[in-house]
């Protein structure tokens, strides 16, 4: 299973957007701490610092819903993509 690990500037993204971490979980039907999970590893350990490529593609797919942008372009800007 494919992993995804997110732009070291995920956070900015999400601000300059002004989307919320909770209102981008929202928008994608996954729980806030999926989100913090993936930023933060360590607070799990048996976390590995990313999210399953499905996860990424819902995750984007919301952004660009509240952002206005193309999905492609989400995807990219907030995760590292391949």
């Amino acid at each position: 299973m494919a992993y995804i690990k997110p732009r070291p500037d995920f956070d900015i993204t999400l601000d300059r957007a002004g989307v919320s971490k909770a209102a981008l979980a929202r928008a994608a039907g996954k729980s806030d701490q999926t989100i913090h999970a993936m930023l933060n590893p360590a607070s799990l350990p048996t976390r590995r610092g990313g999210v399953r490529y499905k996860t990424a593609e819902d995750l984007a797919k919301a952004f660009a819903e509240l952002t206005g942008c193309a999905e492609e372009e989400a995807l990219r800007s907030l995760f590292i993509v391949p």
